[in-house]
């Protein structure tokens, strides 16, 4: 799956459906995008751009989702692919 490539939301709900706690599971999640193993699309290095954590409810330490947050453009996790490289 990692190779064929996927989207930062199915790695999310991959991660939050694992027997860990949520902090954990958000630290795999920073880590995995911070590796530099994956190709990310869009690319965000070119410009400036800052992850947005979104909690459920607001203002717990819940993390449900990322969002990417550019000058021009907030991507959804949906919107960024991750794929393994070789």
């Amino acid at each position: 799956m990692l190779q064929d490539g996927m989207t930062l939301e199915a790695l999310i709900d991959a991660l939050v459906r694992l027997p860990l706690s949520n902090r954990d599971s958000i630290r795999l999640m920073i880590a995995a995008l911070e590796s530099g193993d994956f190709d990310v699309a869009p690319d965000f290095a070119a410009r400036p751009s800052h992850l947005k954590f979104i909690y459920d409810p607001p203002r717990s330490m819940r993390v449900v989702d990322i969002v990417m947050l550019t000058e021009h453009h907030t991507y959804s996790s949906a919107e960024i692919w991750l794929r393994l490289r070789p």
